[in-house]
C-alpha cells in the first residue's frame, strides 16, 4: 500500500478562511528541479528551536487558531509544517523523495485545503483521490507527480513528521501494513549519490536526516 487516508479530519472551510487572509507576498517560490519557477510556493509555520534542536510554532502560526489546532493535534516531532500552493497550470514532474516514508521514520502528511477539479496526483502511476479537509499519507519513496490542470490554485497543508508510538496507533487504526526493507534498497549506488547531492543543494534542515540515512546506506554497501 502506497497511500492511505488517515483517521484524522480538519475543518477545510475554516482553514480556507485563514489561508486566504494571509498575504501572498509572505510566500516563497520553492527551489525544486522538478517544478518550474513561479509555480510552487511555500509558507513555513514553524521555526528551528535552538534549545531542543527541533521546530516550534512561529509567530505567524500563533495568529491562526485552526492551523495551530492541526499543529497541536499531531502528537509527534515535526520537521516541517507549511502551506503549499501549486498555481493553476503548475506541474511537479515525476520524481521520488528517497526514504521519505513511514517505514524509514520521517514521512509526509497532506491536508488538502483547496483541491479544485482538474487536479491529478499520481503515486506509483495510480491516482490519489483526496478531498478537502482529509489527512493523507503518501509513500513518497515511490515515483509521484502532480498536475494542476484546473483554473485555480491547489492549496495543501504539508507536515513532515517523525514516526513514534502515537503515529503507530494512527496507522494501525487505518489498517496500514508496513513494508519494511524498502526505501534505499530500491536505489542504485549512483542514484543514492545523485539524490544526496540534490538534497544538499536544496539546503533545507528538513533534509538532514535523510542525507545522513543515505550516507549510512552508502557506507553499509561499501563494507558489505
Amino acid at each position: 500500500m502506497t497511500s492511505i487516508k488517515l483517521p484524522l479530519r480538519f475543518n477545510s472551510s475554516l482553514l480556507k478562511q485563514e489561508v486566504d487572509s494571509i498575504d501572498r507576498e509572505l510566500y516563497h517560490d520553492i527551489y525544486n528541479p522538478f517544478v518550474d519557477r513561479d509555480m510552487l510556493f511555500s509558507l513555513h509555520l514553524v521555526t528551528p528551536d535552538l534549545k531542543s534542536g527541533g521546530f516550534i510554532p512561529n509567530e505567524l502560526l500563533t495568529k491562526f487558531p485552526e492551523l495551530f489546532k492541526i499543529y497541536n493535534s499531531i502528537k509527534s516531532d515535526k520537521e516541517t509544517y507549511r502551506i503549499h500552493i501549486l498555481r493553476s497550470g503548475g506541474v511537479i514532474r515525476r520524481h521520488r523523495d528517497i526514504a521519505r516514508n513511514y517505514e524509514n521514520g520521517v514521512f509526509r502528511i497532506h491536508i488538502p485545503v483547496s483541491h479544485p477539479n482538474g487536479m491529478l496526483t499520481l503515486l506509483n502511476d495510480k491516482p490519489v483521490d483526496w478531498q478537502e479537509g482529509e489527512c493523507w499519507y503518501l509513500d513518497l519513496d515511490m515515483p509521484h507527480e502532480i498536475r494542476n490542470e484546473s483554473d485555480h490554485d491547489r492549496i495543501h497543508i504539508v507536515m513532515d513528521c517523525v514516526r513514534n508510538a502515537w503515529w503507530d496507533n494512527i496507522f494501525s487504526q487505518a489498517n496500514y501494513t508496513p513494508s519494511f526493507g524498502t526505501g534505499y534498497s530500491r536505489m542504485q549506488k549512483e542514484e543514492l549519490q545523485e539524490m544526496k547531492q540534490l538534497l544538499i543543494n536544496m539546503n533545507s534542515n528538513a533534509n538532514e536526516l535523510v542525507i545522513a540515512q543515505i550516507e549510512q546506506e552508502l557506507k553499509n554497501r561499501e563494507s558489505a
